[in-house]
């Protein structure tokens, strides 16, 4: 029995595996191609949108390195999806089968038979048989020829492709070429990182802006100040500026051109706009012709002004006075002259410089500037700044530059007025001295001696002449100098007084004094010298003086005789008011006398008081007057001050008040027919008690008749001894003359 041979595995045709194959090298080709392509198109996308953003904003450093990065992985990432994970996808015969008989229906499904009977399997296994598959396998071949396989791919999408992918390759080739410098600052920009600008047709600058950042002032107005440079090709026309407010709002506006500094042959262009107060920090965006300045910030931050502001005082000497310190309280400050002054300010903020304009007596004096350098953080504030000796009026100004380069707001003024060491204020009287003395007189001085940094002496100053004293050198006499530094001192008449019969004054002439001071201020020209009012007194004999104060005493009794005589016709018109007529018809008219009759004693009764006082002031000055000459005696003075002067001021000064206390009590009884008689007798009372104590007073003013009538014995007496004395040497001068001509 012959043996079954085993059944063979059957292989696809040459043919149809060369065919199949050529597709399959179409189909990796066609997929490298595009990938490429696609790659390309990134990059020269990439290159062109890096170089318009480059130009335009010139990022940072950080920027760029961020889109490379992104770049690179963007390129990645199309090589590996678009062709190395495309590209190892497994294009096996049956998958090229189908897609074959997809494209040409004409197969019949004849390749995709032929290519799944192909393989290891035996057909014989399968079911069927070899001659079958070789049929089908025939005429599939056949089929397969007839066909174009370039026919499977879609080859205008990858043209299209391929077209943009070489236009964008030579625009970028030609730009190297023909712009091979641009083409080599943004090599070095975007892929070596250099910091290289662009070039550009215009340039800008931007005033105060540090590294794209200005700090402001809060509520102050800000300038913004852009310059083109006049020397580059272009000259920007308008400038634009974009800002963006802290809450997110946007605004533009065209910066202001300032003149046309081509036309003036000027090297800058400026362009300015002004925020008006900037109370938030605001984004700026500036551009130009070709020139973007993007990411600008105005930051706000707080002006520098000043916490404290002191004086140190170090007073001349001559005031004995140790130096302080006082704050500034007001903008204008008055001190003494010859103080040297340092000013000391402390301010909220760390400062970097103190600029000091000052001017004195209205001319302005050099700027100083003071350098904030201190060692120790706590003392940036602090600044100091020595004015000298000031001996001028001064006005004074600081302006504060902090650490943020801020400027103060609003410059500092202090204003120092200079208060000149003033002369000594001499309120003094002489006391009982009236318009002439006798030579041996004694002038008593009293009041109030001031001056604003102290007494350093006292003199008397006088000159006696009989023409005119005004014009006769003065000459003085020593008072005092005081102890320690007084800047008041109180005459006592007792101690402050001149001494007329040591200046050799004779009667018939007349005598000029003052009393002057000096203080103690060394400055200039020395110290400063006040005097009071001079007094012009004449010089007379005892005798003269008397009789002068007689005279003056008997017109003083006679004034007071009139005062009685007032006082008198007070007291009878009191009594006059009567208080029959207080009912019926003239009640009424009854009551408007009484008023004024009382009113009238009221007002009266006042008059007549000051009167009195004033007689007894002016008897108390003869006495005194008469004591200071040396011309009084002690009944002199017993009779006009026990006598006269005294009870004159009880009168006047107890007296009369209690009368006006009755006329008060009086005049709010004047309608009460029960009161008012009493009240009226109790006034009437008081002003005979008053009229008789005049009376007395008046009976010690009239003893002046009898003692002048002594005085004038005592004169005839003198005269009629001087004359005897004449004539007893004239007749001794005759003997001798007897005798020498014997």
């Amino acid at each position: 029995m012959a043996s079954i041979p085993a059944p063979q595995p059957t292989k696809l045709s040459a043919g149809i595996a060369r065919q199949l194959a050529e597709l399959r090298r179409m189909i990796r080709t066609y997929v490298y191609v595009e990938g490429t392509a696609q790659a390309v198109v990134l990059i020269c996308t990439a290159f062109w949108c890096g170089l318009v953003v480059d130009w335009f904003f010139e990022p940072p450093l950080w920027t760029r390195g961020v889109l490379l990065v992104g770049f690179v992985f963007c390129l990645l990432s199309v090589i590996i999806k678009r062709i190395f994970s495309r590209l190892r996808v497994p294009l096996s015969d049956a998958n090229i089968a189908v897609l074959l008989e997809r494209r040409f229906t004409r197969l019949d499904d004849t390749l995709l038979t032929a290519v799944d009977l192909s393989g290891d399997i035996p057909l014989e296994t399968e079911g069927f048989s070899s001659s079958m598959l070789q049929q089908t396998c025939r005429e599939a071949e056949k089929r397969l020829e007839s066909l174009s396989l370039g026919e499977v791919i879609r080859r205008e999408p990858l043209r299209r492709l391929l077209a943009v992918a070489g236009v964008l390759a030579v625009s970028v080739v030609l730009f190297a070429l023909l712009a091979s410098n641009a083409m080599g600052v943004w090599v070095r920009r975007s892929l070596l990182f250099y910091d290289e600008p662009w070039p550009r047709q215009a340039s800008l600058s931007i005033e105060g802006f540090t590294n794209g950042v200005k700090k402001v002032a809060r509520g102050s107005d800000v300038e913004v100040v852009v310059k083109a440079d006049c020397t580059r090709p272009l000259v920007p026309k308008t400038i634009e500026i974009r800002y963006r407010s802290e809450g997110g709002s946007r605004h533009r506006t065209v910066m202001t051109r300032e003149g046309d500094a081509q036309a003036s042959g000027e090297p800058e262009q400026r362009y300015t706009h002004t925020f008006r107060g900037v109370l938030a920090p605001i984004e700026l965006d500036i551009r130009g012709g070709d020139v973007l300045l993007e990411g600008l910030k105005l930051i706000v931050v707080e002006s520098p002004t000043v916490e404290e502001l002191s004086l140190e005082c170090e007073y001349p000497s001559y005031m004995n006075r140790p130096p302080r310190t006082v704050p500034v309280i007001s903008t204008v400050t008055e001190i003494p002259f010859g103080t040297r002054i340092t000013v000391h300010g402390r301010a909220a903020k760390d400062l970097r410089e103190v600029t000091v304009d000052a001017s004195a007596s209205g001319k302005q004096m050099e700027q100083t500037f003071i350098k904030i350098d201190s060692k120790q953080p706590n003392q940036y504030r602090e600044f100091e700044h020595d004015l000298g000796v000031v001996r001028e009026d001064m006005s004074i100004t600081f302006n504060l530059l902090d650490t943020d380069d801020i400027k103060s707001c609003e410059p500092v003024s202090l204003s120092f007025a200079v208060a000149p060491d003033l002369p000594p204020e001499l309120s003094v009287r002489l006391r009982g001295i009236g318009t002439a003395v006798t030579p041996t007189a004694h002038l008593p001085v009293e009041g109030q001696v001031s001056d604003d940094h102290g007494i350093a002496k006292l003199w008397f100053e006088y000159a006696i002449d009989k023409a005119s004293p005004t014009k006769a050198k003065p000459d003085k006499v020593e008072l005092f100098e005081p102890d320690g530094n007084p800047t008041q001192i109180d005459l006592n008449p007792e101690e402050a007084a001149l001494e007329l019969g040591t200046l050799d004054a004779e009667a018939g002439q007349k005598l000029l004094v003052a009393i002057c001071a000096a203080d103690r201020f060394d400055l200039v020209d020395g110290p400063n010298r006040g005097s009071s009012q001079r007094w012009l007194l004449d010089i007379v004999t005892p005798a003269q003086l008397e009789a002068m104060l007689q005279a003056r005493e008997l017109v003083l009794r006679q004034r007071f005789e009139a005062i009685i005589e007032e006082v008198t016709e007070t007291r009878d018109s009191l009594e006059r008011i009567d208080f029959s007529d207080t009912e019926g018809e003239n009640a009424d008219r009854g009551l408007a006398i009484r008023t004024l009759r009382c009113e009238r004693a009221i007002q009266n009764g006042r008059k007549n008081a000051h009167e009195v006082l004033g007689t007894a002031e002016a008897f108390d000055h003869i006495r005194l007057q008469l004591v200071n000459n040396r011309i009084d005696t002690e009944e002199l003075r017993v009779r006009l001050e026990a006598g006269i002067a005294k009870p004159l001021k009880r009168i006047a000064e107890i007296m009369f008040p209690q009368l006006e206390l009755h006329l008060q009590e009086l005049h709010g009884a004047l309608d009460d027919m029960k009161t008012g008689p009493s009240k009226r007798d109790i006034a009437k009372k008081q002003i005979d008690a008053i009229l008789l104590n005049m009376d007395e007073v008046l009976s010690r003013m009239m003893e002046l008749e009898d003692y002048g009538q002594a005085i004038a014995i005592l004169r005839s007496i003198i005269e009629s001894q001087k004359k005897l004395g004449t004539q007893v040497k004239q007749q001794h001068k005759a003997k001798l003359r007897e005798l020498l001509e014997d």
